[in-house]
């Protein structure tokens, strides 16, 4: 499955839409990511397409302009 999200900022929180796509399907998702206040990142995930909202993320990281994070419930993992 890939996933892109298109950002140019310096910093990753906000709000942030993208179509993950694997050979049979494509679906627009929404990421939404804020500081913690520790200076950790914090998100959800939101899937338009299904009707699913909140979806907890994990071990989100940004180092060299690389995001990673985790979707557990889903067992997947996106790097871009």
């Amino acid at each position: 499955m890939s996933i892109t999200f298109f950002a140019h900022a310096q910093t990753v929180e906000g709000d942030w839409q993208a179509v993950m796509k694997d050979e049979r399907v494509e679906l627009r998702v929404v990421l939404h990511l804020k500081n913690d206040g520790t200076g950790a990142l914090k998100g959800t995930l939101d899937s338009i397409d299904q009707g699913v909202t909140g979806v907890p993320i994990s071990s989100i990281s940004l180092k060299d302009s690389v995001l990673k994070f985790e979707v557990p419930s889903v067992g997947r993992m996106y790097e871009g």
